[in-house]
């Protein structure tokens, strides 16, 4: 991954953590920036072996989403606390369409509980103009195929920018 987005990854989750302790207003913008884990290029090469690409685009680096952006992080919420921080979870399922396809995610513990999202998981593939975000209301209309063998991934909780910045 890019140094300058780690520094900053760190500069934001030292930041939360003094916001946290001095109950100030958190320095998160939400319109332009979301929650995840990033996961490693081990994991991501793992998930790749095992889980072949059914459409155009093929994603080699995956993350999952945690909490969106457009969506305020109180002070409080218990996922500040894993930010920065390295966390495991498993492969368990794929889906796909005939537009994208996606794996689902056990997510750890603690994180579980903590993520605003319904349907954890990472593309694994999609159609030219297909958006990545699209697999989520995939994931509403099926549970997909258990995989015979979940796959364990390791990966990094960060703040994401979704401007490319």
């Amino acid at each position: 991954s890019c140094p300058l987005n780690n520094m900053k990854s760190t500069r934001i989750h030292e930041r939360l953590q003094e916001a946290k302790s001095e109950s100030e207003p958190l320095d998160y913008d939400h319109e332009n920036q979301y929650i995840g884990i990033e996961w490693s290029n081990k994991s991501n090469k793992k998930v790749n072996h095992h889980i072949e690409p059914h459409h155009d685009i093929a994603h080699s680096q995956h993350h999952t989403t945690l909490h969106p952006p457009g969506e305020r992080l109180p002070n409080n919420h218990p996922l500040r606390d894993h930010i920065g921080k390295e966390v495991t979870g498993h492969v368990t399922h794929t889906a796909k369409d005939d537009d994208i396809q996606a794996a689902r995610v056990k997510l750890p513990k603690g994180i579980d509980q903590a993520h605003n999202r319904d349907h954890p998981h990472i593309t694994i593939s999609r159609g030219k103009k297909i958006p990545a975000q699209q697999s989520n209301n995939m994931l509403q209309n099926t549970q997909g195929e258990r995989l015979s063998r979940h796959i364990p991934i390791t990966g990094r909780v960060r703040v994401f920018n979704t401007l490319g910045k």
